[in-house]
């Protein structure tokens, strides 16, 4: 699933992505779009665009991809931009019909969903709306399927409610059930450990919901590039194919698709494919029942530590470089209780830049952990690979110039005994210029030269393979 994610070092504008999708289709081979409305000010006729630009390229929306939306959350955006953009997707299909193609939307993505009480009402909504275009349009009532994008540390963890939900849904295929389990918000809410850990337990849930119920589950995860992110990057995609096993689709973000060798994109696209049918590993009772612990304990560790540096965040924040046309993050960013956190690729560049990657921010909780407790937690999810290439990106010297000293010292303390008794050492290096543009976008910052520092943080970013 090729998506319209901002993480790469290239710039798209709206008016070019019509172009990138026939590019994801026929260059990077994917096998579906996902036009992306959420935070984003993506015209809402661009499906329709997608499917005439295609069909003049001898591209058939609906038998050769699919185009999937990630509409709006109407509890967090309102209810105008989400209606707008299902309509949308039905009139989509509507056009494909009079073009006497297959139905390419069969499928809506809802993100952030917190609640099967919403879930339904966004299922009930479609629905109703699509009965209208059937009655006002001729439209075929085919049926679409409306996916769950599970986002947070809780909402993983009871997943498998939605599964419950889903199963009841009239009109629907009774054996196929799809849903989407994201990393990178679930980790901005509660750290790098928690979320880890809350999809491994949820892939394993879903699993074993599946042979309970005799239920086909497809699970889409969506994951980026960084360790943070998911760690879905060319150095590690056979780790990564191993640790996510039960996934049936991934998201091929921006940032593989551009800031990645030819030759190193065609192996991963091999290696997911091949991997995307695997069974996940047991996760039992007694050993989520201590995993749930250290989900607690790292999550409150990490909010610490984002508390500490929430005003150095906001400094920051407002000059990483934005690569895609997006509503601000202060109208439409992520909120964990009085703070309001930039969208996380934004949140993973910044931190990046200040010499603190994001995957290190709640690795002090490691020094609290018991011996066979922390037995559990490498065998469920091996997180030294993630430290190991984070630690490249960790600066002191750098760190030290952007917090006050006290949570510095604190940070340091953390990571040094962490990397002491793990006995983890960096894999890689990075060459002296990085550092040399950490520097430059210090002072530009501090100056308040936003332009300056953007095209700094830029080339940071192209060192590293992905903007955040």
């Amino acid at each position: 699933m090729a998506t319209q994610h901002p993480d790469s070092t290239r710039m798209i504008t709206t008016s070019q992505e019509v172009e990138e999708a026939i590019e994801a289709i026929s260059l990077f081979r994917c096998d579906e779009i996902m036009v992306d409305y959420e935070g984003k000010l993506t015209p809402y006729h661009q499906p329709e665009w997608i499917v005439d630009k295609a069909h003049e390229k001898g591209l058939r929306a609906g038998i050769d991809f699919l185009i999937s939306p990630r509409i709006p959350n109407d509890m967090l955006e309102g209810a105008s931009r989400h209606i707008h953009s299902i309509v949308t997707a039905l009139i989509t299909n509507w056009k494909a019909q009079r073009m006497g193609l297959e139905q390419p939307v069969r499928y809506i993505i809802i993100p952030m969903v917190e609640s099967t009480n919403h879930f339904q009402a966004v299922v009930r909504r479609v629905s109703r709306l699509q009965q209208t275009i059937h009655e006002e349009l001729g439209l075929e009532e085919g049926y679409i399927d409306i996916v769950p994008l599970l986002e947070s540390v809780d909402s993983q963890l009871e997943i498998h409610r939605y599964v419950e939900t889903i199963s009841r849904q009239e009109g629907r295929n009774p054996w196929t059930h799809r849903i989407f389990l994201g990393k990178s918000d679930s980790a901005l809410l509660s750290g790098h450990i928690a979320s880890s850990l809350a999809l491994r337990i949820a892939l394993s849930k879903l699993y074993r919901a599946s042979e309970e119920r005799d239920l086909e589950i497809s699970p889409i995860i969506g994951m980026g590039k960084p360790p943070f992110r998911g760690h879905m990057a060319p150095h590690n995609i056979e780790r990564w194919a191993r640790t996510w096993r039960g996934y049936r689709t991934a998201t091929i973000q921006t940032a593989m698709r551009y800031d990645t060798d030819r030759g190193e994109y065609e192996h991963m696209r091999s290696i997911i494919i091949s991997n995307s049918r695997g069974k996940p590993e047991h996760v039992d009772e007694e050993s989520e029942k201590g995993l749930r612990e250290i989900i607690r304990l790292s999550s409150s560790k990490y909010m610490g530590r984002i508390r500490a540096m929430a005003n150095a965040i906001l400094e920051v924040s407002e000059h990483v470089p934005n690569t895609r046309e997006r509503i601000s993050f202060k109208e439409y960013g992520r909120s964990s209780g009085e703070i309001l956190l930039p969208r996380a690729i934004a949140f993973t560049a910044l931190f990046y830049t200040i010499g603190l990657p994001p995957a290190l921010i709640d690795i002090g909780v490691l020094n609290s952990v018991s011996g066979r407790d922390l037995e559990i937690l490498i065998e469920t999810y091996n997180i030294y690979p993630d430290y190991q290439y984070d630690l490249n990106y960790y600066s002191e010297e750098i760190l030290s110039k952007w917090l006050p000293r006290e949570i510095f010292e604190d940070i340091r303390r953390d990571i040094r005994k962490a990397i002491e008794n793990l006995g983890i050492t960096p894999k890689g290096d990075v060459d002296q210029e990085y550092w040399r543009y950490g520097e430059k976008v210090l002072r530009s910052v501090k100056k308040r030269k936003t332009q300056e520092a953007q095209s700094y943080i830029a080339e940071m970013a192209k060192i590293r393979g992905f903007l955040g």
